[in-house]
């Protein structure tokens, strides 16, 4: 018997002796841990490494935008593990001769994880995540008609460059949520600003019709004045016609209507826009408003006096004006009818009378202009636009004070001659059009001109001319 028990003993040495062996001649298999994730030799270490990454990678990571969570996981926020540093400390277990997988795990050592940061993808991701929680602050208003007060909200906005700052020194496995930095935008309104503005008070008011110029200008007109309407001016602020109303596009609500290109009128998005610009340039002179950039229509507009219109073009010429008042004004816009157009300026009651009288210094004469149109019937002709003179005008605005105080300011405005256009039938002739109406001197067919016209007007038709004309007052003393 004992001799069998001792063949035991040493056999079951032998296979320690073995193991022990194997321990030390087998370095290549070394046992390691990667965030508490054990590799034992049994899969190769890229795959080993490739597996980590992809979890590690979809770990959740929680962005707080103003109270709001939004999760990305770590690879969408441009995390990766760092693959060198691991294969770094690996190859130092393997040198060092870590315990072979077979062993007890609890002696595998942990290799350091270590992030690289992309911080162009997490940019990508932060500005997509911009544009969607961005919110436009909201204006106080007062809303004239139901006499209530809308609240000012603030706006708000994600700070990208902050947030990633944030981002980069982050470790992922420390916190799963984080703050983004926010932006608060506030706005031009405020609710104290609109509190006091009482709209019983009427500081000045114009309204223009335009019922022989309807149609698509009307739909126009409409929209202009919407946009335009509860707009508040807060005390020394300068109001941009443009900046209110904003661009004019179809997706805006705006349509095709008759504008003026190169002398003519033809259709285009926008059209009667400059009826609006007028009408609330009327209402701000008689509200003694400080105007800062204002420009005359290339033509007079027929709905308001020489120097009382304003001209505006989307994206280039601004109608601004100042309030020179030490409280809020809102303006009123509104169709009391279905053809006018009517702006008040409400919060306060004027200071003084403002009274408003233009003198035309100069005329210039104006030609006829004919273009022939292979469309039209044989022997046709179509008036397209009516011509008139060009002008040259200065208002005066007289500030009559309650004391008895009187001031007088005076500004240009230049009405560019205006042709009367008329369509031909390509074999039409031209003795059989209406006879040339006053103030005309040339006639130009198809661009060529026919000559001098000089007799079919007065003598004195290209003489300067000057006279004056009283444009009207507004007083609501």
């Amino acid at each position: 018997m004992f001799p069998r028990r001792a063949a035991a003993v040493l056999l079951a040495a032998s296979a320690v002796a073995g193991a022990s062996w194997g321990w030390y001649t087998a370095p290549s298999r070394v046992s390691v841990r990667v965030d508490g994730n054990v590799h034992d030799g049994s899969m190769p270490w890229t795959r080993f490494v490739d597996i980590r990454a992809e979890r590690l990678g979809a770990r959740e990571l929680h962005l707080r935008v103003d109270g709001e969570v939004y999760t990305f996981s770590h690879q969408a926020l441009g995390y990766e593990l760092d693959r060198a540093v691991l294969d770094s400390a690996f190859a130092e277990e393997k040198e060092r001769g870590a315990p072979w997988g077979g062993l007890i795990e609890t002696e595998a050592p942990e290799l350091p994880v270590r992030f690289a940061f992309d911080e162009e993808r997490a940019r990508e991701v932060l500005e997509n995540l911009a544009r969607a929680v961005r919110r436009e602050p909201v204006d106080a208003q007062v809303i004239v008609r139901e006499r209530r007060v809308v609240q000012a909200q603030p706006g708000l906005e994600l700070d990208v460059e902050q947030t990633l700052r944030v981002l980069r020194g982050l470790t992922p496995e420390e916190s799963t949520l984080v703050d983004a930095a926010v932006i608060h935008v506030e706005p031009r309104v405020t609710d104290e600003m609109v509190l006091p503005i009482d709209v019983t008070k009427v500081l000045a008011v114009f309204e223009t019709e335009f019922r022989n110029k309807a149609g698509a200008r009307a739909v126009n007109i409409a929209r202009a004045a919407e946009l335009l309407d509860q707009t508040i001016i807060g005390p020394g602020e300068t109001f941009s016609f443009n900046r209110t109303v904003g661009t004019r596009t179809h997706e805006r609500g705006f349509v095709d209507a008759p504008v003026i290109v190169n002398d003519e009128m033809e259709k285009d998005v926008g059209g009667g826009i400059c009826q609006v610009a007028s009408t609330l340039h009327a209402a701000a002179v008689y509200g003694n408003m400080e105007i800062v950039r204002r420009r005359s229509h290339s033509r007079p507009s027929g709905y308001a006096p020489l120097g009382l219109d304003a001209t505006v073009i989307d994206g280039a010429q601004d109608f601004r004006f100042k309030n020179p008042y030490d409280t809020p004004i809102l303006i009123h816009a509104y169709l009391p009818s279905k053809h006018v157009i009517r702006i008040e300026f409400l919060g306060r009651e004027p200071d003084a009378k403002v009274e408003h009288r233009y003198t035309v210094s100069e005329t210039t004469p104006y030609s006829r202009r004919i273009w022939r149109r292979n469309e039209l019937a044989p022997g046709k002709f179509e008036k397209k636009q009516e011509g008139s003179q060009g002008y040259e005008v200065t208002s005066t605005l007289t500030i009559r004070h309650p004391n008895g105080e009187v001031e007088r300011r005076t500004y240009p405005s230049r009405y560019y001659p205006v042709p009367e256009v008329f369509w031909v039938s390509s074999d039409f002739d031209l003795s059989k059009l209406p006879p040339l109406p006053k103030g005309v001197t040339e006639v130009v067919v198809d661009g060529q001109p026919l000559g001098s016209t000089s007799g079919a007007q007065d003598d004195d038709a290209e003489r300067a001319t000057a006279y004056e004309t009283d444009s009207g007052s507004f007083d609501v003393l």
